[in-house]
């Protein structure tokens, strides 16, 4: 099962990187671009951080604009991965991760290196329980950006966002973005 957005070209210009998962190109997925599946609140959170109106509902197009502007782009750590579509269909990176050894993964760390005005690099998660495979991908997109001396950042998931600590949630994150590099 391949991946909803990528392969994609980041925008060269990029000073920000976003990483996620995986985003299944499957019927049940009604995601339009990165990050607008129903149960994140990723363009809110956008949406107050730099101010404007919310793209919650926005289309690709303008969510393309809005990141262009802010030098943001987006790519996830799998760009194809073989998995039953019924374990894919649910979104949990408990399931992506059993089947990781299966996957083709993005090369981040060519992306990476290819970004000449990078400076921030985040992660949409924190925790790791149940999914060591995705956790030693990222831990060597981590060592790999400390090498280069861009500041990396482990950011709390987008999902349920409203569910656990939102307050807390969107100063980190208001944090990350706004804030001058870090290291």
């Amino acid at each position: 099962m391949k991946h909803k957005f990528l392969p994609r070209e980041l925008n060269p210009d990029t000073e920000i990187l976003v990483i996620g998962t995986f985003n299944p190109d499957i019927p049940s997925n009604s995601a339009t671009f990165f990050y607008s599946r129903g149960h994140t609140a990723f363009w809110e959170l956008m949406s107050s951080i730099f101010g404007g109106k919310c793209l919650r509902y926005s289309s690709a197009e303008e969510k393309e604009a809005f990141i262009k502007r802010h030098k943001i782009d987006f790519t996830d750590l799998i760009e194809e991965i073989d998995m039953p579509e019924e374990d894919a269909a649910n979104y949990r990176d408990v399931n992506l991760d059993k089947y990781l050894n299966k996957a083709k993964c993005t090369n981040v760390k060519a992306e990476i290196a290819h970004l000449k005005q990078l400076k921030k690099v985040c992660f949409t998660r924190k925790t790791f329980s149940g999914i060591a495979h995705i956790q030693a991908k990222i831990k060597e997109v981590e060592r790999f950006c400390a090498e280069r001396k861009i500041a990396f950042e482990y950011l709390p998931s987008p999902a349920n966002y409203r569910q656990i600590n939102p307050e807390k949630r969107f100063l980190v994150w208001q944090d990350f973005f706004t804030s001058k590099e870090k290291n």
